[in-house]
C-alpha cells in the first residue's frame, strides 16, 4: 500500500472463492476512482484465493491482502474494517462484479455531513439480469432517519422487501468514523451467519447523523444463486433456522436497546425462513415436510406471518402470506413455490405453440408448420439441450477439429480491415425500428470504418457457403438464426473485420477491430458471461454476436469448416446454441493457440439498458452512457417502455 492515504477503502471478504476472483478484483482496479484500497481478506480459504490474492497485490501496490483464520464472515468484515486506511468504506462480494464507475458515483453523493450513501443495484440470476431500484433519491435525517431505521428491511407499505434503502451491507458507501462506532456491537454478532448483512445495515443506520439514497440503480451486479460459495457452508435445515433465529434475537436485542420497534426483526425472520423453505421445495419431500412442521410450530415465525399479512396492501400479497400462514402441512406451498408457477407458464406456453402450429399450417403446410414448431421447441430448451449434448456434440466434433490443432494465424503488420458486418435478413428499410436505431449506432461504435449491411440479396458477394446449406435454410432445415451464426464465420474467414449482430446498440466507440493487432480474434466476455456455460473445467468467455477476426484467422476457418461439415454429415443442427457448444470444443482443443482464452473481459453488462426499460430517466445515466454495447430486443416497440425511461432516452436519443 502507497505512503499516501487513500480516499476509499474497499474491503472484500473471501473464502474459497477462487473462480471469481479474476473477475472482481480487476473490475475493481479498473475503477474510474483511482484513489482507493482495495483489502482482500482471506478468511482461511484451502483452495487457491489467496496465491490468486497475492498475485493481485503485487501486480498493484493498491491491494491489501490480510490472511486470517476461518472465523466467518463477520469476522472477516471486521478485519477488513481495521485494515482500512480509507476515509470512506464500501464493500463488495468476490462473486458479484461491478461497473467501472461503481465508485465514483457513490463519492460524488457523499457530501458534508453524511455517513452513508446507498444506491440501487443490479442482480443477475442464471441470464437474467434485473434492476432493484431504490424508491426516492433523498437525504434522512432526525424523525426522517427514524423512519428509515424502521421500515430498511420491511417496505412501509406492503409486504415485500422495503426499497428505501438497499439491505445488504454492499453498494454503499460509508464514512470511516460511522463504521468505526458500531464495531463494539458488531463484535457481538461473530457467531452470526445468516442475516449478518440485515444486522450490519442497521447497527449503521442506528449510529448515523444523515444517510442518502439515491434513485439510481448503481453498477454493483449482484449474482444471485451463490450461496453454495458464501463464508456460510451449506448447513442443514436445522442448522438454517437455528441460525435465522439467532440473527432474530441478535437484531431484536439492538431494537429493543435503541427503544424501536421489533418488527424489522421479525422480517428478517420471516426472509431467512422463507429463503430455507422455498430453497426445500426442490429437495425430496420428506426433507420439506420435516423442515416446515418445525417452523410452523415456532411463536416467533407465526408471529412474523401475522405480521406479513397485516402488511399486505394488495390481493397479491395476501393471497401469498394466506398460502403460508394457513397451508397447514405445506403441500401448497411446496406446489407453489417447487414449480407450481413453472408448470403454468409451460402449460400457457405451450398453448400459445398449438396456436402458432396450426396458423403455421393454414398459411405454409403441415410439413413446415412441423419443423418451425421444432425450431420454437429447440429455442425454448435451449440452456437444457446445451449442457445435456455437450458431451455427444464433443464426440462427432472432436474429429473434424483435428485438421486445426497445432495451427497459429500469423499475425502480420498489414492493415487491419476496416469493415464490420450487420445482417438484416429482408433489409434494413424493413427492420423494426430498434433495429434501424441500433444500425445507426454503428457509426458511433465504429467511426470512420466501413459498415456492410447483408441481405438475403447480397450475401452471396461475401460468402462461399456450400449451395446444400443454403437449400437446407431454404426448406427450413436451418433456422434463420442458425444460418446467421454460419454465416457470420464464413464473412469474417473470407473477408476479415467485425460481426455485429442488428440488435447490438454503441453507445461509445469499439474497439473490437483495434485490439486485433495483437491477436488474430476477438469477442467480449461481460460480466455474466462465466456463469452461461462452464464444461471440463472451462467457462464461457465469449459473445457470438459480437466477434472480429483477421481475414483466414484458424479460428474463423475451424468454426467455418465445423459448422459446414456438420451439417452435411448430419443433415441438420441438435441444438440452438450449436454456436456456443462449438466455441467451447475449440477452447478445449487450444484452437489457434488458445485465442478463445484471450478475449477480452469487460466490467460491465450488456443488458443494463433493457433492465432500465420501465425506470425513469436517470441524468447519470445519460452522463455515462453503457460503457459496453447493448444487447436489445429486436422485438421492442416505443410503447413498451415508460415515455422518459432511460432505455429510450439513451436508444431513441431522446
Amino acid at each position: 500500500m502507497p505512503d499516501e492515504k487513500p480516499l476509499v477503502s474497499v474491503v472484500v471478504p473471501v473464502y474459497n472463492q477462487e473462480q471469481y476472483l479474476d473477475r472482481s478484483i480487476p473490475a475493481l482496479l479498473n475503477q474510474e476512482l483511482e484513489d482507493i484500497q482495495i483489502v482482500a481478506v482471506d478468511d482461511g480459504s484451502t483452495d487457491d484465493s489467496p496465491e490468486i490474492l497475492e498475485k493481485y497485490s503485487d501486480l498493484d501496490p493498491r491491494v491489501t491482502v490480510v490472511h486470517k483464520g476461518n472465523g466467518g464472515l463477520v469476522s472477516a468484515t471486521i478485519t477488513g474494517i481495521e485494515s482500512a486506511c480509507g476515509d470512506f468504506i464500501a464493500f463488495v462480494d468476490p462473486d458479484d462484479t461491478v461497473g467501472y464507475d461503481y465508485l465514483s458515483t457513490l463519492i460524488a453523493a457523499m457530501d458534508n455531513g453524511v455517513d452513508v450513501v446507498s444506491a440501487g443495484y443490479f442482480y443477475s440470476e442464471g441470464q437474467v439480469l434485473t434492476a432493484f431500484p431504490l424508491r426516492n433519491q433523498t437525504t434522512y435525517q432526525d424523525e426522517k432517519l427514524d423512519f428509515l431505521r424502521k421500515y430498511y428491511i420491511i417496505s412501509p407499505d406492503s409486504a415485500g422487501m422495503s426499497d428505501l434503502c438497499a439491505i445488504p451491507r454492499w453498494n454503499k458507501l460509508y464514512r470511516k468514523e460511522c463504521v468505526e462506532r458500531i464495531l463494539p456491537r458488531f463484535r457481538r454478532c461473530t457467531d452470526i451467519t445468516l442475516g449478518e448483512d440485515s444486522i450490519f445495515t442497521y447497527l449503521c443506520l442506528s449510529a448515523a447523523k444523515s444517510v442518502r439514497c439515491l434513485d439510481l440503480v448503481n453498477s454493483y451486479y449482484y449474482t444471485v444463486g451463490n450461496a453454495h460459495h458464501s463464508m456460510m457452508s451449506n448447513s442443514s435445515a436445522d442448522s438454517h433456522v437455528a441460525q435465522a433465529k439467532k440473527a432474530f434475537v441478535r437484531l431484536r436485542d439492538f431494537l429493543r436497546e435503541d427503544g424501536m420497534p421489533e418488527s424489522s426483526a421479525y422480517a428478517l425472520l420471516y426472509r431467512e425462513i422463507q429463503s430455507l423453505l422455498i430453497r426445500l421445495c426442490d429437495d425430496e419431500a420428506k426433507t420439506f415436510y420435516s423442515a416446515y412442521k418445525k417452523v410452523r410450530k415456532d411463536r416467533d415465525y407465526v408471529q412474523a406471518l401475522s405480521l406479513m399479512n397485516k402488511l399486505s396492501s394488495t390481493s397479491k400479497d395476501r393471497l401469498r402470506i394466506g398460502v403460508e400462514r394457513y397451508s397447514l402441512r405445506g403441500k401448497l406451498y411446496r406446489y407453489i413455490y417447487g414449480g407450481g408457477k413453472q408448470q403454468l407458464r409451460s402449460c400457457a406456453r405451450s398453448c400459445k405453440d398449438i396456436l402458432q402450429f396450426f396458423k403455421d399450417c393454414r398459411s405454409s403446410g403441415l410439413a413446415r408448420a412441423k419443423k418451425r414448431q421444432w425450431f420454437r421447441k429447440t429455442r425454448n430448451n435451449a440452456f437444457t439441450d446445451l449442457n445435456q449434448q455437450l458431451p455427444k456434440l464433443e464426440h462427432q466434433i472432436h474429429p473434424m477439429l483435428q485438421k486445426y490443432r497445432g495451427q497459429t494465424t500469423n499475425i502480420v503488420s498489414e492493415t487491419i480491415p476496416q469493415k464490420v458486418f450487420v445482417l438484416w435478413w429482408d433489409g434494413f428499410e424493413n427492420a423494426p425500428e430498434i433495429v434501424k436505431s441500433c444500425r445507426k449506432s454503428l457509426q458511433t461504435g465504429f467511426p470512420n470504418v466501413k459498415i456492410i449491411e447483408l441481405t438475403k440479396n447480397n450475401f452471396r458477394d461475401f460468402t462461399d457457403i456450400d449451395e446444400r446449406i443454403i437449400d437446407g435454410l431454404s426448406n427450413e432445415k436451418i433456422s434463420i438464426q442458425t444460418f446467421s451464426d454460419i454465416l457470420r464465420f464464413n464473412v469474417l474467414k473470407n473477408n476479415g473485420g467485425a460481426w455485429v449482430d442488428a440488435t447490438l446498440f454503441f453507445a461509445e466507440p469499439s474497439n473490437l477491430l483495434s485490439n486485433l493487432a495483437q491477436k488474430p480474434f476477438e469477442s467480449l466476455a461481460f460480466s455474466t458471461s462465466n456463469k452461461f456455460l462452464q464444461y471440463k473445467g472451462e467457462y464461457c468467455n465469449w459473445s457470438g454476436f459480437f466477434i472480429s477476426s483477421r481475414k483466414n484467422s484458424v479460428l474463423t476457418q475451424a468454426m467455418d469448416y465445423v459448422f459446414q461439415s456438420y451439417y452435411l454429415k448430419y443433415g441438420g443442427y441438435p441444438i440452438y446454441f450449436f454456436i456456443d457448444a462449438l466455441f467451447m470444443l475449440c477452447k478445449l482443443e487450444g484452437i489457434d493457440n488458445s485465442a478463445i482464452s484471450k478475449i477480452q473481459n469487460v466490467p460491465g453488462n450488456m443488458f443494463e439498458l433493457v433492465s432500465l426499460l420501465n425506470l425513469k430517466g436517470h441524468e447519470e445515466y445519460l452522463r455515462r452512457k453503457p460503457a459496453v454495447p447493448q444487447k436489445l430486443y429486436w422485438g421492442y416497440q416505443s410503447n413498451e417502455s415508460c415515455a422518459d425511461s432511460t432505455y429510450r432516452m439513451i436508444v431513441e436519443g431522446n
